[in-house]
Protein backbone atom coordinates (compact mmCIF):
# COMPACT_ATOMS: atom_id res chain seq x y z
CA UNK A 1 0.00 0.00 0.00
CA UNK A 2 1.29 3.24 -0.64
CA UNK A 3 1.35 5.22 2.25
CA UNK A 4 1.97 8.82 -0.24
CA UNK A 5 -0.67 11.42 -0.58
CA UNK A 6 -1.09 13.98 -2.82
CA UNK A 7 -1.75 17.21 -0.89
CA UNK A 8 -2.16 20.99 -2.79
CA UNK A 9 -0.97 24.20 -0.97
CA UNK A 10 -1.73 27.56 -2.28
CA UNK A 11 -0.29 30.52 -0.71
CA UNK A 12 -0.01 33.97 -1.76
CA UNK A 13 2.74 35.10 -3.39
CA UNK A 14 4.01 38.82 -2.76
CA UNK A 15 5.84 39.65 -6.41
CA UNK A 16 3.11 38.77 -9.25
CA UNK A 17 6.57 38.56 -11.82
CA UNK A 18 8.40 35.98 -9.10
CA UNK A 19 5.87 33.52 -10.65
CA UNK A 20 5.30 30.03 -12.56
CA UNK A 21 3.14 30.24 -15.87
CA UNK A 22 1.65 27.60 -18.22
CA UNK A 23 4.14 27.75 -21.63
CA UNK A 24 0.60 27.74 -23.92
CA UNK A 25 -1.61 30.20 -22.78
CA UNK A 26 0.68 32.03 -19.97
CA UNK A 27 -1.79 32.07 -16.94
CA UNK A 28 -0.87 30.90 -13.29
CA UNK A 29 -3.20 28.21 -12.80
CA UNK A 30 -0.80 25.74 -12.34
CA UNK A 31 0.36 23.31 -10.00
CA UNK A 32 3.15 20.58 -9.59
CA UNK A 33 2.53 17.17 -8.23
CA UNK A 34 4.85 16.66 -5.46
CA UNK A 35 5.48 14.03 -2.61
CA UNK A 36 4.92 15.80 0.67
CA UNK A 37 5.96 13.96 4.32
CA UNK A 38 2.79 14.12 6.57
CA UNK A 39 5.19 14.35 10.13
CA UNK A 40 6.85 17.16 8.78
CA UNK A 41 4.70 20.51 8.42
CA UNK A 42 4.52 24.02 9.52
CA UNK A 43 1.22 25.60 10.72
CA UNK A 44 1.59 29.28 9.86
CA UNK A 45 -1.34 31.84 11.17
CA UNK A 46 -3.58 28.52 10.98
CA UNK A 47 -2.63 27.58 7.47
CA UNK A 48 -0.85 24.02 7.45
CA UNK A 49 2.47 23.95 4.71
CA UNK A 50 4.07 20.35 4.09
CA UNK A 51 7.55 19.82 3.68
CA UNK A 52 8.01 18.69 -0.14
CA UNK A 53 9.92 15.80 -0.15
CA UNK A 54 9.95 14.86 -4.21
CA UNK A 55 8.92 16.13 -7.07
CA UNK A 56 7.10 13.30 -8.83
CA UNK A 57 8.96 13.87 -12.37
CA UNK A 58 9.91 16.94 -14.33
CA UNK A 59 6.76 16.67 -16.09
CA UNK A 60 4.07 16.50 -13.75
CA UNK A 61 2.59 20.18 -14.44
CA UNK A 62 -1.11 20.47 -14.70
CA UNK A 63 -2.81 23.51 -16.16
CA UNK A 64 -6.13 24.35 -15.36
CA UNK A 65 -7.29 26.63 -17.94
CA UNK A 66 -5.46 24.36 -20.60
CA UNK A 67 -7.32 20.97 -18.90
CA UNK A 68 -4.25 19.32 -19.37
CA UNK A 69 -0.34 18.70 -18.75
CA UNK A 70 2.35 21.48 -19.53
CA UNK A 71 5.57 23.05 -19.08
CA UNK A 72 5.94 26.10 -16.91
CA UNK A 73 8.36 29.00 -17.49
CA UNK A 74 8.66 31.95 -15.34
CA UNK A 75 6.38 34.90 -16.42
CA UNK A 76 9.34 36.72 -17.23
CA UNK A 77 10.92 33.80 -19.92
CA UNK A 78 6.91 33.79 -20.76
CA UNK A 79 6.70 37.31 -22.21
CA UNK A 80 10.72 37.17 -23.78
CA UNK A 81 9.66 34.40 -25.75
CA UNK A 82 6.23 35.86 -26.90
CA UNK A 83 8.47 38.73 -28.17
Amino acid sequence: MNSRKEVSIKATLPEKDNIFVCRECGRENVEEKAWTSINDHLIVNGKYYAYITDIDNPSSNYCYDCADECDVVSREDYLEEKE
